[in-house]
Parts: structure tokens; sequence; C-alpha cells
């Protein structure tokens, strides 16, 4: 039996509604009902160091700055610096082109969408931090950027646009995330000095065959998975490189790696209570908090059932280690540990049926190393021609138990468990009460592209759940979700 489910996300750029301000020489638009400010160009080009404050006060209104917007430093070719707040989510198209003298310039977490041209033209860069909250590099985004001589591209990146490195003649290496799934054309044309290419994704990349092009690789050496050495070989233009080699064991530890802080990433839930059936949503959202003393920058996930939208805490990701803060709280606690190993133990707190907190300490009985378990499975639809490329692979699994009471869950790599994002918190639940996960989605709408990511599919659930509780309850929900596009999970 298949059942449909329609869903949409898309990037939305605030807009200003006010005239520019100034505010110690920075230019701001304001959006009065939101309380956001968005950087923009100034009558006279920015010089020297600039740091972006993370709100700025006007008539007594705090605004948070969220955007830097389109143009806001263009041709600042006198600019030397520049700090970027963990408030900003968003930065418009060419937000820095042609500022040759910036040498660095380091992307907070907080920065959800990169628009393209971004640093098109900016000779002088030599350095660049991508964080891993990134999902798209854009078109044309670094296209010129002629110092860098090495990027890397975090494992939450799942498309490279096109032109996203046009140009960028002085890349020796390239480093491309796990998670790449699709790189499009002229992504890495004319980058003449390329001599070393590390790519952690185990399945091959949809590449077209100008990726490369006028790029040398046939001098150069492509460094991929073991398990994947031969699949490159067969794959153009991969296959063109002078030689592929095996990445070492210290390199490929995490190349398979899925991370749990995405943004965007969705968790639908199927809540079943007496014979009664329901979908619920959580969402972890672009919303940021940063703890002053620490530094650590934390995402807001929110929860909707029907109309209702609760506030489910913060979330932060470190070395596999996925943390979280309670609303109202100040004290974190570790979620997920998808660092350990069979019969490693660590310590957490959950609540049980009386709701009462506690310490608790969890065994790992397994771990099953990619070879089993549920897949993650991606969808890339063209838009205009409506073709679409599925790729999967198997997610790790553990198998722990608490020894308090040797009730068992199953974690999944970048999911959290089968009971969905926050099971781990509750040890014991009412026998009247059953949340069980139906799947998780990361989309990604791009020029041309829409990007879909799956990394659970709920057909194993369906079978272990109520399964026309859970049919009823997709299709009562469907009716509420854009009809954009249409796919069908079996």
């Amino acid at each position: 039996m298949k059942r449909t489910l329609l869903f949409i996300l898309a990037f939305l750029p605030m807009l200003a509604s006010a005239d520019a301000i100034e505010i110690d020489g920075i230019y701001y638009s304001l959006d009065s009902e939101a309380k956001t400010a968005e950087v923009t160009s100034r009558p006279n080009q920015y010089k020297g160091d600039v740091a972006i404050p993370e709100s700025i006060t006007y008539d007594d209104v705090v605004y948070s700055v969220t955007v830097i917007g389109q143009y806001a430093f263009s041709d600042c070719s006198g600019m030397t610096s520049i700090t970027i707040p963990n408030s900003v989510t968003y930065i418009g198209s060419y937000a820095f082109h042609g500022c040759n003298g910036l040498t660095s310039v380091t992307i907070p977490n907080s920065v959800t969408f990169i628009d393209e041209y971004v640093f098109y033209e900016c000779s002088g860069l030599t350095s660049v931090t991508i964080p891993n909250s990134v999902t798209v590099i854009s078109p044309y985004a670094f296209d010129g950027c002629s110092g860098l001589t090495s990027v890397t591209i975090p494992n939450s990146v799942i498309l490279i646009e096109q032109g996203a490195f046009l140009g960028c003649s002085g890349l020796t290496s390239v480093t491309i995330g796990s998670g790449t799934r699709a790189i499009l054309d002229q992504a890495f044309t004319r980058c003449t000095e390329l001599t070393d290419v590390y790519c952690y994704a185990k399945s091959v990349p949809t590449t077209p065959n100008d990726a490369f092009i006028n790029s040398g690789i046939e001098k150069a050496t492509l460094h991929v998975p073991a398990t994947s050495v031969s699949a490159y070989q067969a794959t153009r233009p991969w296959k063109d490189f002078k030689e592929i080699v095996a990445l070492s064991e210290n390199d490929t530890d995490d190349s398979n790696y899925l991370p749990f802080v995405e943004v965007g990433k969705e968790w639908h839930m199927v809540v079943s209570k007496i014979g009664q059936y329901k979908l619920m949503k959580y969402t972890l959202s672009n919303e940021t908090w940063t703890e002053d003393a620490t530094g650590k920058t934390y995402f807001r996930m929110y929860s909707k059932d029907g109309d209702a939208v609760h506030d489910m805490g913060l979330f932060r990701e470190e070395d596999r280690k996925v943390y979280y803060l309670e609303p109202n709280s100040t004290k974190e606690i570790l979620l997920f540990d998808y660092s350990l190993k069979v019969g490693d133990t660590y310590e957490t707190y959950t609540y049980d049926e009386y709701d009462e907190k506690k310490k608790v300490t969890y065994k790992v009985l397994s771990v099953n190393d990619y070879t089993e378990g549920p897949k993650a499975r991606l969808e890339v639809y063209d838009k205009e021609s409506g073709n679409m490329i599925t790729q999967s692979r198997y997610l790790r699994m553990w198998t722990v138990c608490s020894t308090d009471n040797g009730i068992y869950k199953t974690w999944i790599e970048g999911v959290g468990s089968l009971g969905g994002p926050l099971e781990n918190l509750y040890n014991d639940s009412p026998i009247s009460t059953c949340s069980n996960l139906a799947y998780v989605s990361v989309n990604v709408e791009s020029e041309g592209f829409i990007v879909q990511f799956l990394p659970f599919s709920f057909y194993d659930m369906y079978n272990q759940v109520h399964g026309s509780g859970l049919s009823a309850a997709a299709d009562q929900s469907s009716t509420d979700w854009d009809e954009q596009f249409t796919f069908e999970l079996e």
C-alpha cells in the first residue's frame, strides 16, 4: 500500500520595511514588526575592520541583526576584515562582491543560506570557513576567488551549484563532505592548480562532465572511500582523474556520518493514544541562541500539533554528541552520543512516567556499522524536466539498554531514535500513549532543482505500528501541505 505525502520548504529572505538608518558606522534596514535588522550598503564604502553586532537599539527598540543584504559590502576593496555574528541566518547575493582586501572569512553556524555571487571576485580571499548549517553552495558563490588555496565543504552540504568555485585558479586542494549528492555544471571549472580532491561521499555524486572542465584533473589525485573506488573509476568525470585512491583509515572515519543538527530538518511522528492516531511534526528552526559564557550556539526546535506550536528546547552538536537545553533551563543534557562503541556506557537524564527527572545510565549492546537497518534516500528533482535522481545508503544504528531498568532503545544517526528526537528524555512512557517516528526530511529548494533528503523511510515503521491508523493519519494531514511536488513512500 502506498500513501502520498506532500510538502515544501523554501528560503525566504527578510524584506526591509523602512529606510536605512546608521548606527556606529553600519547601515541597516529595519523590520519593525519582526524586530529584525538587515545590514545594507552605505553611501561611502565600508573600510578597515568591520564588526557587525548581534543586535542594535533604535528608538529604544532592540532589533536582532539577521540578514546581510544584497550588495551590502559590494566593491568595498578597502575593507580588510569582517566579523559576522551568530544572529545572522542569511547572506544576500553579491554581499561581498569585489572585496579584494578581505583575506579570510568565518561564516558562523547560524547562517543557513548563502545566496549566489556572495564572494564573487574576492581575489584576496585565501581562507573561508563554511559552516555545517549550510546545505547548498549557491551558484557562483566563490566565482573568481583566485586567492583560495584550499576549501572544505562540510558534510551538511547536499548540493554544489553551478559555477560555485568557477575560476578559483589558486585552489590546490578541495575537500567534499560525505553529504554531497549532486555537483552541477562548471562547479570547479578553471581551477587550474588542483592537485588533490578528497571526496567523502560513499555514493558517487551526480556530476555533469563539465564540472571540472579545464581544471587539469588528468594530473590530479582523487581520494575517495575505499569501498567506492571502483564506482568512481567507472563514472565520468571522476574517472578522468589521473589517479583514484582510497582515503586513509583516519580520513574515512567521518566519511558517512550524517549530522543530527541540520536547520530545517523535520521529524514527522505518529502518535497513538487509546486507538486514535495523528501526525505531529518537530522542526529544527534557524532560530539560534548563543551562551555568553561559552560561546556555544544552539538551534531551537518547535513541534506542531494541528494549529498549536510548542517550543521544544535547544539543540547543538559537537564531535558526534547531541546536547539539549530544555525550555527555561541553563544546564544542557547529553541526549545522544553517536561516537560510542559496543560496551561503552554513558550517563544522561530522563523523565519517568510520573514526570520525575532522574539520572540514567545506558550501555551500548550493538552497532550495525552501515550494513543493515533503515536507508537514507536522496531525491533531486529537475523542476523543468521533472527528472528525478534517487540515491540511498544505510544509516548507522545503535542498540542501547538502560542499566537501571533494562529498557531498550534504538538510536539512528542523524535522526535520534525510533521514538523521535526526544525519546531519550523519557525512559518510561504511559502505556496509553505511544510515539513512533514516521520519517525525517530535509528539503532544500534551489534554482532549477528541488533536493529532498529522507534519512529515514517509514516503511519498516509502517509494519510496526497500526498500519491503518498510520495511513489514515497521513491522508488526513496531507491536505494541510503545499502540493508543489509529490513523492511516494512505500
